[in-house]
């Protein structure tokens, strides 16, 4: 009998090769990573450096750059910044072959620091929209009301000390940091009680600050007034309607799952069920950052291309709503299925719900709900951007809504800047 042996060919690699490899992917990284930060940084400098043409505004009018474009800029620079610092400490830690030295232990605090970032780019498009409401009804001298601009800051501010302490403790202090219990909150531990004491206290201002302020930045959306008196307010655009919506999801989650665990770390008592629900509920409310980015910027390109006195197409609002709404079907189901089962709703990654229970009638319409948020998701995103890319000035008029989804009946101009008695409609903004 014979007997075939087959060798596995193993290319072999000198050290000095593997090496060459991973320095030239390493230039490859840095080289995409400085174009990266080099654009970021560049437009950062054009929002504060920026003159609009003579003509443009009134004479002798100065703008500086509002809370809002502020708060997003510190936001997004602590968010490179933490990321930068995590690629340097680590390409450090991977050529010196150093385990245990100074930048590891960076990578890990810098690495920690990035849970307290997650609620950036949601807080940087609230303020963003905030400031396109109150420009939309005062494109010149348009602002949120100042304590809603103070708002934006306590927000901004809260999250940033929140990283600072995030790396300062174990790196200056000797400390101890990790991920808290719930989104965006982070626990510290020193050596010294006092200090110890200090930081626990601290962690709960930083929190609180931020959902009460993203809750008044809400409410000054629903109760800004045109500076002439209500009568000349126009409406929240549907854009401004979603992304509220979407905020609203995003942190009612989360600050339900930091009071379930606040009120265990002081009273001993779990609701088991609520906090697991919320942590569900995390696979659905993280597509709301995308999704208002993707909103507001359509309708900023639809006022650009108008003068300030359109809105996105019709049936690209309706895309909108369809978005907005498959993540609130999704969110409710989440909510109501432990009514019914006495069980946590479980979800798969696009945020699905997963249940299958014994009925199969019931397993049908579940099955049927899921069916229906996927399409409502993905198609209202795939909506909203076939309208931006097809949008003119012509058709960014709000028109072609369905009745049943838009306000504005077909065939009709929205609200906009030229429908508020007193202001001219020739005058370019």
């Amino acid at each position: 009998m014979w007997t075939l042996r087959l060798a596995t060919f193993q290319p072999t690699r000198s050290p000095s090769q593997a090496q060459a490899c991973a320095i030239a992917f390493t230039v490859l990284k840095y080289l995409i990573l400085l174009m990266l930060y080099g654009g970021a940084l560049a437009v950062v400098y054009a929002i504060i450096t920026f003159e609009p043409p003579a003509g443009t505004w009134p004479a002798g009018k100065k703008f500086p750059v509002a809370p809002a474009v502020q708060c997003t800029m510190i936001l997004a620079c602590q968010y490179f910044l933490v990321y930068g610092g995590i690629q340097v400490a680590r390409t450090w830690t991977q050529f010196t072959s150093i385990a245990a030295n100074f930048t590891s232990k960076a990578e890990n605090a810098l690495m920690t620091a990035t849970a307290s970032m997650n609620f950036a780019p949601m807080l940087a498009v609230l303020f963003i929209g905030a400031r396109m409401r109150a420009l939309n009804m005062d494109p010149i001298n348009g602002n949120p009301q100042k304590w809603a601009q103070n708002c934006f800051f306590m927000c901004t501010y809260a999250l940033l000390a929140q990283t600072i302490l995030s790396v300062a403790v174990p790196l200056v202090l000797q400390g101890d940091v990790k991920v808290g219990k719930c989104e965006g909150d982070m626990e510290y531990t020193v050596e010294n009680k006092m200090l110890g004491s200090i930081l626990a206290i601290g962690r709960y201002v930083m929190m609180i600050c931020i959902y009460i302020g993203v809750g008044c930045v809400i409410y000054s959306i629903f109760t800004i007034e045109h500076p002439k008196g209500p009568q000349y307010t126009i409406p929240i655009s549907p854009t401004m309607q979603c992304v509220i919506n979407l905020t609203f999801q995003f942190f009612f989650v989360y600050i339900w799952i930091w009071a379930a665990i606040t009120i265990k770390e002081f009273t001993g008592f779990e609701w088991a069920l609520m906090t697991q629900t919320m942590e569900n509920c995390k696979g659905i409310v993280m597509f709301c950052p995308m999704l208002s980015i993707l909103f507001v910027g359509t309708r900023m390109y639809a006022l650009q291309i108008t003068d300030s006195k359109g809105a996105p197409q019709g049936w690209t609002q309706d895309g909108m709503y369809m978005a907005t709404w498959s993540l609130l079907i999704q969110f409710v189901m989440v909510l109501v299925t432990p009514c019914a089962t006495g069980e946590p709703a479980q979800v798969d990654e696009d945020g699905n719900i997963k249940w299958e229970p014994d009925n199969k009638i019931l397993f049908y319409c579940v099955v049927a709900i899921r069916l229906l948020g996927f399409l409502l998701l993905y198609g209202g995103i795939i909506t909203v951007i076939v309208g931006l890319y097809t949008m003119t000035p012509e058709t960014a008029n709000g028109r072609g809504a369905v009745p049943l989804v838009g306000d504005t009946p077909f065939g009709e101009e929205p609200y906009g800047v030229n429908d508020i008695p007193g202001t001219p409609i020739e005058q370019k903004f």
